[in-house]
């Protein structure tokens, strides 16, 4: 059985915290603290270098929970 990874909920800057993440990592960014259209274009804006080196993210908006949930997948 696979582990699951805990959650963790975004408190910096969204650029830092994308940087930080580890492949399989997911951070939660509540809606009230992050704007969504930022979160979901940080890659292709202020992640340049990151995305060149091999580093991807996917961004799942989560209305239930009023966040949105950012999966480093490589």
């Amino acid at each position: 059985m696979e582990k699951t990874k805990e959650i963790r909920i975004a408190t910096e800057k969204a650029v830092d915290e994308f940087r930080k993440m580890e492949v399989g990592d997911v951070v939660r960014f509540p809606i009230a603290d992050y704007n969504y259209n930022s979160l979901r274009t940080l890659p292709s804006t202020s992640l340049v270098p990151e995305r060149v080196e091999g580093r991807s993210w996917k961004t799942r908006l989560d209305i239930d929970n009023a966040c949105v949930d950012v999966t480093r997948v490589s």
